[in-house]
C-alpha cells in the first residue's frame, strides 16, 4: 500500500492531509454528539420542564440557576423576573441557535474535504496521464502496451485514493448533519413546551404592557 502511495505522485500528499483532517473531525464530532445526547442541553431542559409541569416554578428557577449554561441561566433569570412571552421566546431562541451551531461546528470543513478530495485525485490522474503520454511520444515506435498500461494505472491511483477519502467523509457528513438537525428539533420542541406550560399557568406578563 505504501508503494502505491508513492507511485501516485505529489498530489497524494494533500489527499492524505485531507484524510487526516477528516478523520480528526469525524472522531471529534462523534464524541461531541454522543455527549450532547447523554448530557446535553435537551436533557437538562427536560428536568426543568418536569418541575414546571408540577408548577414548582421556584424549584425550577433554583435548579436552572445552578446549571452553568447560558441558555439555562437565562431561563432561570426569566423564571425569576416574569417577562413577556415574546421577550423570553426571542432570547431563548437566540441562545438555542448558538447551541445548534455548536452541534454543526466544523461540518463545513468535512463537506469541503468530501468535495475537493476526488477533484485532487482527478487532477493527479490528469497530470499523470499527461506525463505518461509525453513519455509515449518521446519513445515513438518503441512503446509497448505494458509500458502504456503501467503509466495509466499509476496515474489513476490519485483518483482512487481521492474517492476512498471522499466517500466515507460524505457519508459521515450526511449523518452528522441529520443528527444536528434532530438535536435542533428536540431543543426547539423542548423550549416551546416550556413556554406553552408557562403560558398555560398564567406566568407571563401581559403583552398589553409592552409599550409602557
Amino acid at each position: 500500500m505504501l508503494e502505491l502511495f508513492f507511485k501516485g505522485g505529489l498530489l497524494m500528499y494533500p489527499i492524505l492531509l485531507c484524510s487526516i483532517v477528516a478523520l480528526a473531525i469525524i472522531l471529534e464530532r462523534t464524541f461531541c454528539l454522543l455527549y450532547l445526547k447523554k448530557h446535553g442541553l435537551v436533557e437538562k431542559l427536560t428536568s426543568i420542564k418536569a418541575l414546571i409541569e408540577e408548577q414548582k416554578l421556584e424549584a425550577a428557577q433554583k435548579k436552572a440557576s445552578l446549571i452553568p449554561h447560558p441558555l439555562i441561566k437565562e431561563l432561570g433569570h426569566s423564571l425569576a423576573n416574569n417577562p413577556r412571552r415574546s421577550v423570553m421566546e426571542k432570547v431563548l431562541a437566540h441562545l438555542g441557535q448558538k447551541e445548534v451551531r455548536k452541534a454543526e461546528a466544523r461540518l463545513t470543513v468535512l463537506a469541503t474535504i468530501a468535495n475537493i478530495s476526488p477533484l485532487l485525485g482527478l487532477l493527479g490522474t490528469v497530470i499523470g496521464m499527461i506525463k505518461a503520454f509525453m513519455v509515449v511520444q518521446s519513445m515513438g515506435n518503441k512503446v509497448s502496451a505494458a509500458m502504456l498500461a503501467g503509466g495509466i494505472w499509476e496515474a489513476m491511483l490519485t483518483t482512487a485514493f481521492g474517492l476512498s477519502v471522499a466517500i466515507p467523509t460524505l457519508i459521515c457528513y450526511d449523518y452528522f448533519i441529520s443528527q444536528a438537525n434532530d438535536y435542533a428539533t428536540q431543543l426547539e420542541d423542548c423550549l416551546n413546551e416550556i413556554l406553552n406550560l408557562l403560558e398555560k399557568q398564567g406566568f407571563f406578563r401581559s403583552e398589553t404592557f409592552k409599550n409602557k
